[in-house]
């Protein structure tokens, strides 16, 4: 019975030469990890995505995205006209992975390049997990355990910021 999968990917976006050609990736304590190798293992699942610029903690009121932006002063995603804007979407639907690379939540694409390069910022992406419909109530009860475990993990992190 599958079990219900989270990816967190929470730090700076760039954009990283690899081979086939510019992936985005999110630095995260000194290690890169690609989107496309996070999002992967889910296409073609429902998942519910949250994706959104993340000011330090805490936020930096008199610079671009309250601290969020690294463009010094020239980004091209909006804090330029704009320097209190914060970029914030939540998905929820089908993830899919488009022909030329793109990434796309219930249809939607994802502009990880256009408004996430150069920010700090954070992609949650939850995945439900599928009912087995043979499975007997002590597998649902140690997949809820796992749930709830998961889930008090990630509002541990969240709380440590």
């Amino acid at each position: 019975m599958p079990t219900p999968s989270i990816v967190v990917l929470e730090g700076l976006f760039y954009e990283l030469s690899y081979k086939g050609g510019p992936q985005v990736a999110v630095l995260m304590g000194g290690d890169p990890s690609l989107v496309g190798r996070a999002l992967t293992p889910f296409v073609g699942r429902v998942g519910n995505l949250s994706l959104h610029h993340m000011p330090p903690n805490p936020p930096l009121p008199h610079e671009p995205g309250f601290g969020s932006c690294f463009w010094a002063g020239h980004c091209p995603s909006g804090h330029k006209q704009d320097p209190t804007w914060m970029f914030s979407m939540n998905l929820t639907g089908v993830v899919e992975q488009l022909p030329d690379g793109s990434w796309t939540v219930g249809g939607v694409p994802l502009p990880l390049s256009s408004k996430m390069i150069g920010h700090q910022g954070r992609l949650v992406l939850f995945i439900e997990g599928e009912v087995d419909q043979e499975a007997s109530t002590s597998d649902l009860l140690r997949e809820a355990e796992s749930l709830i475990t998961t889930l008090q993990g990630l509002k541990k992190a969240l709380e440590d910021e």
